[in-house]
């Protein structure tokens, strides 16, 4: 007795409330506080990055310079100025597209004060300015062409971040059946605490009844102290429990992100659902892990068909447009460049090629990997699926037997104590042989409630083999 109230007394002073929990009660408290639903959110939105990541090349980079030279260097020709100061600045942009064609626009302004020579006295001013746009045109033809591996790479982005959101969905689900299997191991701690309780009543009535028989000098000798060495016995068994609850219903607090309340009630408004039917096929394709392998192959082979195109050569268009001005100062050079009477044209073909590259060909051999363990693993997680399957539902019914059995048990031993309880009174069964049916009663009690925790967890795993835990 000063265990069960050291036990209530730890529970007024260490938490807060009562409360009434099912097992949807917990699913939603998972789903709304807990930590790790949130970290599983954070591990799929990671997934953005893929996205920025493949798309980055196509960004519009801008740039600006701006320098100060100083140059009174010597040149082989002969033909310099003992001193030139030189001003520059320039801007531009340049912009890749989707289509393997890369552009982008320059302007630079360059502002010259020389001391000239005896010889380029006669040839320019000391005082110049130069202003020079240009247009720059890029378009790759072969490796790359317009832009397929690029495209690819988004491709393959894109794919990367529907599988993390089926992953996501995946985790989730498992995030559930944990808090589904604490929620009937508190709901079997919380049952063994009880029946060990009323056990304990039991035997202390015994005990009672025992010691008034002893005083009359009517028991057999050794039959008080066996008495009261099982409620001994007993008394343990009910701190294991109590300590067993306790630990229990803090895991399950744990996971919710919840404070403990003073006490709580599990409510399960059917301790014993229909098992599943023997035959509910199953679309293996519909299955969120075989959703998500199958992209898994779709990328490799994406990737895979890009490396084999990888040693190509490298074949570019290449076009520039540009114009100058040179005059003495930059409000006269700048209107001069504007009106474009000084232009420069260039067309041509830049050619690269890599021969005998072990880079390409090492990339070309580690994506031919990739796709065919896609593919294997593809076959072996369908396999393991169906049997996953399968496998949940003959469990479930089965664990659905069993705990029908064991709830039959017990309440066939109900009667038999109670008619056990009644022949002792009328002096008809020893006191051993009662303690011995209390034994096996207890053990049927306990069995009860592991079965029906078993059934129900066995359950929700069938559900979860088949995605029907949580919808997408």
């Amino acid at each position: 007795m000063r265990w069960l109230i050291l036990v209530l007394v730890f529970y007024r002073t260490a938490f807060a409330a009562t409360e009434t929990l099912t097992v949807n009660d917990v699913i939603q408290k998972i789903l709304a506080k807990s930590p790790d639903r949130g970290l599983i959110d954070q591990t799929y939105h990671g997934s953005e990055s893929l996205i920025y990541a493949a798309k980055s090349p196509f960004s519009t980079d801008f740039n600006m310079n701006y320098g100060y030279e100083l140059s009174r260097l010597q040149a082989l020709s002969g033909i310099t100025n003992p001193e030139d100061r030189n001003l520059t600045m320039g801007t531009g942009l340049s912009k890749k597209l989707p289509t393997g064609t890369t552009m982008g626009v320059q302007y630079s302004r360059t502002v010259q004060r020389s001391v000239l020579s005896n010889f380029t006295s006669a040839l320019r001013p000391p005082n110049q300015t130069q202003d020079l746009v240009s247009l720059n045109f890029r378009q790759r033809l072969l490796n790359n062409m317009f832009g397929f591996q690029d495209r690819i790479k988004i491709e393959v982005a894109n794919i990367s971040r529907t599988k993390s959101h089926i992953d996501r969905d995946e985790s989730l689900e498992r995030l559930v059946m944990d808090s589904i299997r604490a929620y009937w191991d508190c709901y079997a701690a919380k049952e063994s605490l009880r029946e060990n309780l009323v056990a304990r009543e039991k035997y202390k009535t015994l005990v009672e009844y025992i010691q008034r028989k002893h005083k009359q000098g009517l028991t057999d000798r050794g039959e008080l102290s066996r008495t009261e060495a099982e409620l001994s016995n007993q008394e343990r068994a009910v701190k294991t429990a109590s300590l067993g609850y306790i630990n229990s219903i803090e895991r399950l607090y744990l996971l919710m992100n919840q404070p403990i309340p003073e006490e709580v009630e599990l409510s399960v408004p059917d301790l014993l659902p229909p098992a599943p039917a023997e035959t509910q096929p199953v679309e293996v394709g519909s299955l969120r892990k075989i959703k998500s392998q199958a992209l898994a192959v779709q990328a490799a082979e994406q990737e895979r068909g890009a490396a084999m195109k990888a040693d190509l050569p490298s074949l570019d268009f290449v076009g520039k447009l540009a114009a100058n001005a040179v005059e003495k100062t930059g409000d006269r050079s700048l209107p001069e460049m504007i009106n474009g009477r000084h232009p420069n044209y260039f067309v041509g073909l830049e050619f690269t090629y890599a021969f005998d590259s072990d880079l390409i060909r090492s990339e070309r051999v580690a994506k031919q990997v990739q796709y065919q363990t896609s593919l294997i693993q593809m076959e072996k997680l369908k396999a393991e699926t169906l049997a996953a399957v399968d496998h949940t539902a003959r469990n479930a019914r089965a664990k659905y037997l069993v705990a029908k059995s064991a709830v039959e048990t017990s309440e066939s031993w109900e009667k038999v104590i109670a008619e056990q309880e009644r022949n002792f009174r009328f002096g008809r069964i020893a006191s051993f042989e009662l303690t011995q049916d209390y034994a096996i009663y207890l053990r049927s009690i306990a069995a009860r409630s592991l079965a029906i925790a078993d059934y129900n967890v066995s359950l929700q795993e069938y559900l979860e083999a088949r995605d029907q835990l949580i919808k997408e």
